[in-house]
């Protein structure tokens, strides 16, 4: 069944603990909340941190690691645990492999690694995916999200022009949107794309690296049709095509 820890009780999970959570309950936890980098919650049930329960939540408590095949789906759970509050910080730490989409559906979501080239997540989807996916499902704009520090490598080789295609962060119908201190590499075939920009203003890029075959591609708004970037600023780019066909 369900549970809740209030506000006057403090939790702690040492490695090890493990919380089996069934479809369709929930764990609220409302009072402190700690744990390490290690897994503490299984099931498909869901958790919701309250106010002033964590100030970072990591993908890790629901299994991400360097061991998992495809930890997108912890570092979703981990987005969406936090359902009540205004905004949630998710801590990005080591090395991730992933095959799915990771998807900020909310506002205020700051995604934040341990720098550039010191948090690594491998992408190698089997079908064209975005690894990074920001918009909403309703194309109702998306406010005040970051993304930062840390690095996105694709899975294969550098030669191998017939990978899948793959977009490294996609943002849809953005308004105030920070990418900050990134590293795109190896981000080839079929045309991918290291950052696509569809909409809408605000969008301030700095300090990246992109070995992309299309670096960045500034596309249409899906979601409105009269502004698809407005106000934005790109600062410290370094920018390598990766297909020799392709753009400069």
């Amino acid at each position: 069944s369900s549970l809740t820890f209030r506000k006057d009780v403090s939790v702690h999970l040492a490695n090890g603990t493990r919380l089996e959570l069934e479809q369709g309950e929930v764990l609220r936890v409302n009072g402190p909340f700690r744990a390490g980098l290690y897994q503490v919650f299984s099931g498909t049930g869901d958790v919701h941190f309250g106010a002033g329960a964590v100030s970072e939540i990591l993908p890790q408590w629901w299994g991400a690691s360097a061991a998992s095949s495809d930890s997108s789906p912890a570092i979703n759970r981990a987005i969406n645990s936090a359902p009540d509050l205004p905004g949630v910080n998710i801590r990005l730490s080591g090395l991730f492999h992933c095959r799915s989409t990771i998807h900020v559906n909310r506002h205020r979501v700051k995604l934040v690694g341990d720098g550039m080239y010191a948090t690594r997540i491998t992408f190698n989807p089997t079908s064209p995916k975005a690894l990074f996916e920001f918009s909403h499902a309703d194309k109702s704009v998306l406010a005040q999200c970051t993304i930062r520090d840390m690095g996105l490598l694709g899975a294969g080789n550098y030669e191998d022009r017939d990978r899948v295609q793959k977009v490294g962060i996609k943002i849809v119908d953005a308004d105030i949107l920070e990418v900050r201190n990134i590293a795109i590499h190896n981000w080839g075939g079929n045309q991918s794309i290291g950052l696509q920009v569809q909409g809408r203003e605000l969008v301030f890029v700095e300090n990246i690296t992109i070995l992309a075959d299309l670096p960045i591609l500034i596309d249409k708004n899906p979601g409105l049709d009269w502004i698809s970037i407005d106000h934005s600023t790109f600062r410290n780019t370094y920018l390598l095509p990766m297909d020799p066909h392709g753009p400069a």
